[in-house]
């Protein structure tokens, strides 16, 4: 089964940029590429990926479109614009928008000092800019206060599809999941939304996380979303703090085991190529590896 990975980062780490990385990130406070991700993904079933923002900047993006343009396997980009700015967003939408790669937008929304920075009305106004683009709203939701966000801005916008980064973050590591599960089917209840099942290994916590912790995650997603409405993200490099690619690759392999084939096919390609706007950027060679490469 071929598999498109629908959110990993590269960046290019230089002074004040990247500043989220913190003390407890120093395994991955480094630029990370094409050349390093590559020979992780040999025999994961990987083929294509979705690069996804991860600084609030034009610089961020810029980088991730050129390593499209060096490494075919890079897909595509969910980039950054200024969402608080409406005027200078639907300038920045104008000029991205002429390169079909660029597929979404995201903000990291949860280093806004203001909690409610999502439903703020100059950023819906931003918002409403996307659908006629036929682009996507990746929100990082860190908790049950975003996942209200989630809903709330699905209903004002029933046009734009919402995609909720790594499950909205579940208590893995230990709490109550139950204001979760309720928040986050609360925000599949509107179909446009959809979700990611990445980044679920940094959120145990431990050093010693296996599949099994994760499954109850994944099984109440499958049943809030559907598989139609889920597909998978390694995270990476993120996930090297949890261990790696490959490790990550698998527990959600084997968390996912019994799910019928079409469900997996949905988790594993559909969804992201469906949502993403895929097939016309995967080529002649379908969702194999680019000739040549």
């Amino acid at each position: 089964m071929s598999v498109i990975d629908a959110h990993q980062h590269f960046w290019r780490l230089s002074p004040g940029r990247y500043t989220w990385l913190g003390p407890g990130d120093a395994p991955i406070a480094r630029s990370w590429d094409e050349h390093d991700l590559a020979p992780l993904i040999e025999g994961t079933g990987v083929t294509r990926t979705v690069l996804v923002q991860a600084e609030n900047s034009r610089a961020d993006t810029d980088d991730m479109l050129a390593a499209c343009d060096r490494w075919p396997v890079a897909a595509a980009v969910v980039g950054w614009v200024p969402l608080e700015r409406p005027a200078e967003a639907a300038a920045e939408l104008e000029r991205r928008t002429a390169d079909p790669r660029f597929v979404g937008v995201r903000h990291l929304n949860h280093n806004e000092p203001d909690p409610d920075w999502l439903v703020r009305p100059d950023v819906a106004e931003s918002l409403r800019l996307l659908p006629p683009h036929g682009l996507t709203f990746d929100i990082v939701a860190i908790g049950e206060r975003d996942l209200a966000h989630v809903a709330a801005l699905a209903d004002l916008l029933p046009d734009l599809t919402i995609v909720v980064d790594h499950l909205g973050a579940p208590p893995i590591a230990g709490g109550d999941p139950g204001p979760w599960a309720a928040a986050l089917a609360e925000a599949a209840a509107r179909p446009n939304v959809v979700a990611k099942v990445s980044g679920l290994g940094t959120l145990t916590g431990t050093p010693d996380w296996t599949a099994e912790a994760l499954r109850p995650f994944t099984d109440h997603a499958l049943r809030a979303f559907g598989a139609g409405r889920l597909m998978f993200g390694g995270d990476w490099p993120v996930c090297e703090l949890a261990g790696g690619y490959r490790r990550v690759r698998a527990a959600i392999d084997a968390c996912t085991a019994d799910w019928p084939p079409a469900d997996r096919a949905r988790l594993f390609s559909g969804t992201a190529t469906e949502v993403y706007g895929l097939a016309g950027l995967l080529g002649e060679t379908g969702q194999g590896l680019p000739q040549g490469r």
